[in-house]
């Protein structure tokens, strides 16, 4: 999975239109996939927590 495909569309823009990049360096790359994997498990101890599905999480925020 690309990196850039589950960005909001609001930092897509920002990325694309406003600093003009075409591509993410590796090291960007990398660390994107970092974070989205920490939020990822985030998010499931969060709804593990509340005894809820992820769903049910992320339509209440």
């Amino acid at each position: 999975m690309s990196i850039f495909a589950p960005l909001s569309p609001r930092l897509q823009e920002a990325i694309v239109g406003r600093l003009g990049w075409t591509n993410l360096c590796p090291v960007q790359k990398l660390d994107g996939e970092a974070l989205l994997s920490s939020w990822t498990q985030a998010r499931e101890g969060w709804a593990s927590a509340r005894g809820a599905d992820l769903g049910t999480l992320e339509r209440s925020c």
